[in-house]
């Protein structure tokens, strides 16, 4: 586990966190109701994408917010470099990118 983002949730604490299985690096959550005794999800709660994605090769480093009512989920998008990304870094396109529980208006 690496790079923890931890938050309160009610009567809870939610702590976002990646790790790397040596092929994507994922985002992850475990709970706690002390911050002493955590039970972590037995799966990501972020996976990488399908390849050509943002986030085909790694979906991690989170940062999260509610806002209005609306949760959004920052994170750290990486995928192979592709012709017309404006980024190159070693191969690779990195870029934060958001997720959230509620559908984005086009307006």
């Amino acid at each position: 586990m690496s790079d923890p983002f931890i938050v309160r949730d009610g009567s809870r604490w939610l702590n976002f966190f990646f790790g790397y299985d040596y092929q994507h690096a994922q985002e992850g959550l475990a709970v706690s109701e002390d911050l002493l005794h955590w039970t972590k999800f037995s799966h990501p709660l972020l996976s990488n994408g399908t390849p050509g994605s943002l986030d085909a090769t790694h979906a991690h480093k989170a940062s999260v917010l509610k806002y209005q009512g609306r949760l959004y989920h920052f994170y750290c998008a990486v995928r192979p470099w592709q012709p017309g990304d404006p980024a190159n870094m070693n191969g690779e396109f990195r870029t934060i990118t958001v997720a959230s529980d509620c559908p984005f208006d086009n307006n």
